[in-house]
């Protein structure tokens, strides 16, 4: 661990928010943080840079859109990812947002299973059990749902082109996770089989 764990995932969060005017900013230091720690990941990176830097905030709104509000398949919901929409995915929701109460963290407006409130809950609580759980037990596992699902071309282009976009920070967060020993007490979240 190097430190910069709480920062990157504070920075995978905005971008994967709906964008901003500081998203090409956000995706440069995103970049440069993970090149010290993830190349891999960081030159996953350098697409979306592009796709942000060449396109005005209206195509990136509607991208984001695409992405995440019309496509099941890379809906942002953990629980929703991991359970349907079940007594478990209840049960979840309920325990995060007890989870983060603990550690004086607040969701906002959104459910406490979207991925952009965890990833910043576990900015907040690096390094302690709680984050590792949630990260092994649910944030990685939906990772490799939504990147094993983002080549399904039989959605309209417009969603299809959307999560390809998207798709590069996705799995770029997906590796960074993986192929560090960002978290899990220091072992490889890879080695972690989660049902």
């Amino acid at each position: 661990m190097t430190g910069r764990e709480p920062r990157i995932l504070e920075l995978f969060a905005d971008l994967l928010s709906y964008p901003t005017r500081d998203l090409g900013g956000a995706t440069d230091e995103c970049r440069a943080l993970l090149a010290g720690e993830c190349q891999e990941a960081a030159d996953r990176l350098v697409e979306f840079g592009r796709f942000v830097a060449s396109n005005p905030l209206s195509l990136l709104e509607e991208f984001y859109t695409a992405a995440f509000d019309f496509s099941d398949s890379s809906q942002p919901y953990l629980g929703a990812k991991l359970f349907g929409e079940s007594y478990k995915r209840s049960l979840l929701l309920v325990g995060l947002a007890q989870c983060y109460r603990q550690y004086g963290f607040n969701a906002g407006q959104e459910l406490p299973d979207h991925l952009t409130v965890v990833l910043r809950f576990l900015a907040t609580a690096w390094g302690g059990p709680d984050a590792d759980e949630i990260a092994v037990h649910a944030l990685v596992p939906v990772l490799e749902k939504i990147v094993a699902g983002l080549e399904d071309a039989e959605e309209r282009p417009l969603e299809y082109r959307a999560r390809q976009v998207y798709g590069h920070v996705l799995r770029a967060l997906h590796l960074w996770l993986s192929q560090t020993r960002a978290i899990a007490g220091g072992r490889p979240v890879a080695a972690e089989r989660v049902g």
